[in-house]
């Protein structure tokens, strides 16, 4: 055969003509792709399964019990398969893979009050944790330590998103509005156990230790004024924040309020500077050191 024929579903891949074609016909589709693009909405076939899987567990199918107990503790470490699988996937996003875009184009916007799946989902997993849940703990021991410096798929999926240009931003910013540990047994039990000794940042409960009078709005003044008015870590002009920039106790000793000591901070690297206290110690005492030793050069 000499005409090379395409598969229908669009890929662009040529089907191999084989001598079982000749008794058969030549095939429409390579294999596994007649079903691609197609959904629940627009194959008969398509939804008659989902309908049929709809609602399936490992708690009421037996065969979803058995599939779920035969995969369980498998990692990438252990099975070539998955390793094979997870090498191939990895770099893929929506904006590179058709298969993703249509994928993310297809649960926007789902929430477990619109789609049955989710709200299944997200009652059987509720109140899960890593102590009590194998698959959370290993989970979240793969993805400890990840920063978007390492991990460059973790900044670049979500950068410039809002809930104003991404449909699942907002949908999940409507749901989340108006919980409290109050209302929301889940948002209490977090709250419990990262309050006090259970947070990481907890230093023995300093926070609570008072200013001295020395450290009043004249003293912060100036200090703002020494730094003309600019975030010391970020860059960012008191201007363009919603608040007064913060005065920042550098070696956080809040009796310490000389001015060698305080630094202008917005108020989000103000939150960030205090864990690792140590780094951003040393870091704030290089930035004045180095003006100070810059003024006296040029003095």
């Amino acid at each position: 055969m000499t005409e090379t024929i395409y598969c229908a579903c669009g890929c662009g891949n040529p089907i191999v003509y084989k001598p079982h074609h000749k008794y058969y016909g030549f095939p429409k589709y390579l294999r596994g792709h007649h079903q691609r693009g197609k959904t629940a909405a627009t194959c008969p076939y398509i939804a008659a399964m989902a309908k049929k899987l709809c609602g399936r567990t490992k708690e009421n199918d037996p065969s979803r019990a058995t599939q779920a107990k035969k995969l369980r503790g498998r990692t990438a470490a252990t099975h070539p398969s998955i390793a094979t699988r997870a090498e191939k996937q990895r770099g893929k996003t929506k904006e590179n893979d058709p298969g993703r875009a249509a994928q993310a184009n297809k649960i926007r916007g789902r929430t477990a009050t619109t789609n049955l799946g989710i709200a299944i989902r997200a009652e059987k997993i509720r109140g899960r944790t890593a102590k009590d849940y194998p698959d959370i703990a290993r989970s979240a021991e793969i993805r400890r330590g990840r920063t978007k410096e390492t991990h460059p798929n973790l900044a670049s999926r979500i950068r410039g998103k809002t809930k104003e240009n991404d449909v699942s931003i907002a949908a999940r910013a409507e749901k989340m509005r108006g919980r409290t540990k109050e209302t929301h047994l889940y948002i209490a039990e977090v709250a419990k156990r990262q309050s006090g000794a259970g947070n990481p940042r907890w230093l023995g409960g300093i926070s609570f230790e008072p200013y001295t009078s020395a450290f009043n709005e004249d003293l912060k003044e100036t200090i703002r004024q020494r730094d003309e008015f600019c975030c010391q870590k970020c860059g960012v002009p008191q201007i363009e924040c919603i608040t007064k920039l913060a005065v920042h106790h550098i070696d956080y000793d809040k009796a310490n309020s000389i001015p060698s000591n305080l630094i202008s901070l917005c108020i989000g690297c103000n939150s960030l500077v205090n864990s690792n206290r140590e780094y951003w110690i040393n870091y704030f005492q290089f930035i004045l050191k180095g003006r100070e030793l810059w003024l006296s050069t040029t003095i």
